[in-house]
């Protein structure tokens, strides 16, 4: 997910190549079939992921939450830009929502 949103800026500083420059090489696909192959493994990867959620019984639900809160927040750090690297007052509600004026129930 994070290569999605990451990609133009990396490559524009040269850092090392990215999961969608090796797709785009590897198929000879342009970046925008990139983009949506990527986001559709991204999909894909959610749907597998909340399936394993309900048909795994050997997890307690408190084990299997972290799982599922872990992938939430990449969600969250990389949805439609990187907040990740650019941390701004989007990032900073998230958090200060989450830890600072939680709702205990």
């Amino acid at each position: 997910m994070d290569d999605i949103v990451t990609h133009k800026a990396e490559s524009d500083r040269n850092h090392v190549a990215s999961g969608i420059t090796c797709y785009m090489n590897e198929f000879g696909i342009s970046e925008e079939q990139t983009y949506e192959v990527f986001d559709e493994r991204v999909k894909s990867a959610w749907t597998e992921l909340n399936g394993e959620f309900i048909a795994c019984k050997d997890a307690t639900l408190p084990i299997k939450m972290r799982v599922i809160d872990f992938a939430r927040s990449m969600e969250v750090l990389y949805k439609n830009k990187d907040h990740f690297t650019n941390v701004g007052d989007e990032l900073k509600n998230h958090i200060k929502s989450l830890l600072v004026d939680a709702i205990i129930t």
